[in-house]
C-alpha cells in the first residue's frame, strides 16, 4: 500500500509515517511534493496592465466576428448533406429496383405456371365442370346443415357426385365436351 498522492495540506496518519519510513519511492515523492509546494509559495504573482486584458477582449471579439471562418463551414455542411442526400436516394432506388426485379420474377414464374395449366390436354369438358359446381354446391350446403340427418344426405350426395366424376374420367360414359 502507498501513499495516496492526490491529498492535499492533510496530515499522515500513523500508518502512513510507518509506510513512508520503509519506502524509498513514497519517500522520493513526498520530496517532490515538498519542493513543489515550497516552490509555489516562493512565487510572486504579478498583476498584468489593464492595457493587456483590453488587447485580448479586442482579438476574442474579432476572431468570433470574422465572416470567413463563419461561410466555409456553412457550405461545407451543405455539401455533406447533399452528398448524404444523393447517396441515400441512389441507396433506395437500387434497393427498390432489386425488389421490382424481384417481383417481376415471380410473376413471371406465375405465368409460366398458368401456361403449363393452359397447355395440359386434360382440361375437363362441360358435363365435369358441372359436376364440380354441384360438388361444391353440396359442400357449402354441407357447412351450413345443422341437423346429422341432413348432413347425412348432402355427404352421400357428395359421394354420387364424385363417383361419378371417377367414372367419366376413366371413360365409362361416353361425354363429348364442346
Amino acid at each position: 500500500m502507498h501513499i495516496e498522492q492526490n491529498r492535499v495540506n492533510q496530515p499522515l496518519t500513523e500508518l502512513e509515517n510507518q509506510h513512508l519510513q520503509q519506502c524509498d519511492e513514497c519517500q522520493a515523492q513526498q520530496q517532490l511534493l515538498a519542493q513543489l509546494t515550497n516552490s509555489a509559495v516562493e512565487l510572486e504573482l504579478i498583476t498584468p496592465p489593464a492595457q493587456s486584458w483590453q488587447t485580448i477582449k479586442a482579438t476574442m471579439a474579432q476572431q468570433r466576428v470574422q465572416p470567413s471562418a463563419v461561410t466555409k463551414p456553412y457550405w461545407h455542411n451543405v455539401t455533406a448533406i447533399a452528398a448524404t442526400v444523393m447517396l441515400t436516394m441512389f441507396g433506395y432506388l437500387m434497393w427498390n429496383n432489386f425488389q421490382l426485379q424481384n417481383q417481376l420474377e415471380q410473376v413471371l414464374q406465375v405465368n409460366q405456371s398458368l401456361e403449363q395449366q393452359l397447355d395440359q390436354k386434360d382440361v375437363p369438358g362441360i358435363y365435369q365442370a358441372d359436376l364440380l359446381l354441384q360438388v361444391r354446391g353440396v359442400e357449402q350446403a354441407l357447412d351450413k346443415a345443422k341437423s346429422k340427418t341432413q348432413m347425412l344426405a348432402l355427404l352421400k350426395q357428395r359421394q354420387q357426385l364424385i363417383s361419378e366424376m371417377v367414372d367419366v374420367q376413366k371413360g365409362a360414359e361416353d361425354v363429348f365436351s364442346i
